[in-house]
């Protein structure tokens, strides 16, 4: 198994990351959810991805053996009135099809769960499509559950 470097995204990095999140955008929604708009990572990630290394809040993560082989976004979302407890929210997650299976995706979560940890939170929450069963296999093996059900449905236009 590869052993891979885990550390926090630079501005350098964000070439790398960006194509990671228009791979993600067509491998992940746009095989699953046709209501996103697939052209959002060439118009928007690059702001977006500014916005997570400048915010304290944020994690922006890399991971390496030694080239580029993933990414992982995620959030902190602190205690509030109806939510009692700090929450680190994994946001999104690519790891390239070169790295599947070697451990990259393990150490991008070891470290966000280092992170959490550091910064209080005591749950850890991912979303993921339900059709995508090696996702929702990873994230099980990972020591994460189903917590809650969101259904949806397509309201006809008159």
């Amino acid at each position: 198994m590869a052993r891979f470097t885990v550390r926090r995204a630079a501005l350098a990095d964000l070439p790398l990351i960006e194509a990671d999140v228009a791979a993600l955008f067509a491998e992940d929604s746009g095989t699953r959810e046709p209501t996103i708009d697939q052209a959002w990572p060439a118009l928007h990630a690059r702001a977006w991805l500014e916005s997570q290394l400048g915010d304290d809040r944020n994690l922006l993560l890399v991971a390496a053996a030694p080239d580029h082989a993933g990414y992982l976004a995620g959030a902190l979302r602190p205690a509030d009135a109806m939510r009692t407890v700090p929450v680190a929210v994994l946001v999104s997650m690519y790891v390239r099809p070169a790295h599947r299976g070697a451990g990259a995706g393990g150490a991008l979560l070891a470290a966000f769960r280092d992170w959490a940890r550091a910064e209080g939170a005591e749950r850890l929450s991912v979303t993921a499509y339900t059709a995508n069963t090696a996702a929702l296999r990873f994230y099980e093996r990972e020591g994460f559950r189903p917590h809650e059900t969101r259904l949806e449905a397509f309201l006809p236009q008159d």
